[in-house]
């Protein structure tokens, strides 16, 4: 059996806790869902989503004032139009 070899596409330093991870269909992204409540920000606690670009882990969206950690979470396919 050969070995697989692994190389590190990137690596990112995110301000907050990520809780859950998701993957898009295609591969092309990541979606992270974050938890605030033990930064170092005074005041409410944070719960949010970050998009991932999966090739280089440049943050494209982010889905901020959430109350509670989003969780259970995936991705939907898109439809074409019509």
């Amino acid at each position: 059996m050969a070995r697989a070899e692994r190389e590190r596409l990137w690596s990112q330093t995110l301000s907050h806790r990520i809780r859950e991870l998701a993957w898009s269909p295609e591969g092309r992204h990541l979606a992270a869902s974050y938890d605030g409540r033990d930064s170092d920000r005074q005041g409410k606690a944070e719960f949010g989503v970050w998009l991932l670009d999966a090739g280089n882990g440049a943050v494209e969206a982010t889905f901020t004032d959430h109350e509670q950690m989003p969780s259970g979470w995936h991705f939907t396919p898109q439809t074409a139009p019509s």
